[in-house]
Parts: structure tokens; sequence; C-alpha cells
């Protein structure tokens, strides 16, 4: 019979062997993947590295597991992070307040934006932007009437 020891032993060789999961060792490593990419490095370079030391990920697969790591941590995509996190990361400025500033063109509602200035709309126009939009791709049914 097994003693409470050996089984203890035993469970601690087996989380720190190799034949864990990829998941599990990219867990293990996940705040320095996050502290790379967060400092510049490429998502490219950062699979390079891991495939040099036994973790090897398609593109698809590596992006799949930072996503969910990230959403498990509550860790933006943008590097922000949650207070508990241990990467350091520069916040972005707040968007800025006044609209005319961002210089929007007159269909902003409608027309096409660059990447910027959807960035820099505020949560009141980007809402407005989406239910005019939405209105224009699925339009109200009205009565023959125009009632």
């Amino acid at each position: 019979m097994m003693g409470h020891n050996d089984i203890q032993d035993a469970l601690r060789r087996l989380a720190s062997s190799d034949g864990r999961s990829k998941a599990a060792r990219f867990r293990d490593v996940f705040d320095d993947v996050q502290a790379a990419l967060v400092a510049g490095a490429t998502r490219d370079r950062v699979r390079e590295e891991l495939a040099r030391h036994g973790l090897v990920f398609t593109h698809q697969t590596f992006n799949l597991m930072l996503a969910r790591l990230r959403k498990e941590r509550g860790i933006s995509a943008r590097g922000g992070g949650t207070s508990g996190s241990s990467v350091s990361v520069a916040v972005r400025p707040p968007p800025v307040p006044n609209a005319a500033a961002v210089s929007l063109p007159d269909d902003w509602r409608t027309g096409v934006l660059t990447a910027e200035q959807r960035r820099r709309l505020m949560p009141e126009q980007r809402k407005e932007r989406d239910d005019v939009q939405r209105e224009m791709a699925f339009p109200t049914l009205r009565p023959l009437g125009g009632k």
C-alpha cells in the first residue's frame, strides 16, 4: 500500500515531467511569453524560441493558446493587464475628448474611417456609428403606407 508521501512524490514527478501537455508547458512560460511580446518581440520570433526549447506550435495554435490564457488571466491583447498581472505595460493615453480634434470626415457615421480615426472614436460615437451601420445593413421593414 502506498503511503501519503509516496503519492505526493509520484504526483510531483508527474507535474514536472516532459509528458505534460503542450498547453500545460505553455502555461508555465506564459508570463515570459507575454513579457517578450509586450517588449516588442514578434509572435513568430517567440514561436521560434519556444520551438528551440521543445514547444512547437503552428501559428494558429499559438495564437489560440495565447488568447485563451490572456482571457483566463484578464489580460487584453494590446498588452494591458489586471492589477494582479506580473507584466508591467505602458498604458495607452485616453482618447481625445474633443471630437473636433480627431478630425473625422463629415460622413463618419457611414463612411470609411482609417484605423487611427476608428481608434480615437469616443464610446458614444462608436455606439452611434454601429447603430447607423446596423440600420443600413438591416433596414427596418416599414408598412407600404409610409407610416
